[in-house]
């Protein structure tokens, strides 16, 4: 659970450690311990809290700022097994070492309108200290192509100043979902944005200011 090592029953593998350096590990490993249980009871409280569609109110800081009013919403949440997200996903996520079977793993239904999000992720035994990392694909109904979900993959995985919270993470997911939304005029503008794309990718205003009401700028 914390990286423990068992010593080998083989005598000739063993060395000898002095009882200082003994002593320190054990403080050590049994300090990671308990931060990993303490972790994964706050991942159990915030999961069941995702099951039943309740995002927490996020707090103004400095540091990652998020949007409070939004308007798709976290339509499910629920567990996936490790066969279902293999036959989903992106096979250079496993190919990179960016998930495996040790993790756990997750699908987040997001909907505005009749237009649905899905999101698989993929959550590691260190969590909080490594971040979720995500997957999304788009109802075929939407158009988005391969550059619109790479950007949003990485407004949710790896544009954060501090490693977010999983809630935190489907928050940014679902401005993103909305701005999209919005920028192809899918669905009724709502939010404050100058420019709906920028660039030879497109690229979306997806980093949240909160400035006046609050806008979204390119990055």
């Amino acid at each position: 659970m914390a990286g423990l090592h068992f010593i080998s029953p083989d005598a000739k593998e063993q060395k000898l450690t002095s009882c200082e350096k003994t002593q320190d590990s054990v403080e050590c490993v049994l300090r990671e311990i308990k931060r990993r249980v303490i972790a994964r009871l706050e991942l159990c409280t915030e999961i069941r809290q995702l099951e039943c569609g309740n995002l927490p109110i996020f707090t103004t800081n400095n540091n990652d700022l998020l949007p409070q009013k939004l308007n798709t919403i976290l339509q499910k949440f629920s567990t996936i097994s490790w066969s279902n997200y293999c036959n989903s996903v992106n096979p250079i996520f496993q190919e990179q070492g960016l998930v495996s079977s040790l993790d756990i793993f997750y699908e987040a239904i997001l909907r505005r309108g009749n237009n649905e999000l899905i999101a698989r992720i993929a959550i590691k035994p260190d969590y909080p200290k490594i971040a979720p990392i995500f997957n999304i694909s788009i109802n075929p109904t939407v158009p988005a192509s391969i550059d619109i979900l790479r950007d949003i993959e990485r407004e949710v995985n790896v544009t954060w100043i501090k490693p977010p919270t999983l809630s935190a993470q489907l928050q940014r997911l679902r401005a993103c979902f909305d701005i999209y939304l919005e920028s192809e005029t899918i669905v009724p503008k709502e939010k404050i944005f100058f420019h709906p794309v920028k660039g030879r990718t497109r690229a979306r205003p997806y980093k949240y200011l909160e400035l006046g009401g609050g806008i979204f700028i390119h990055r």
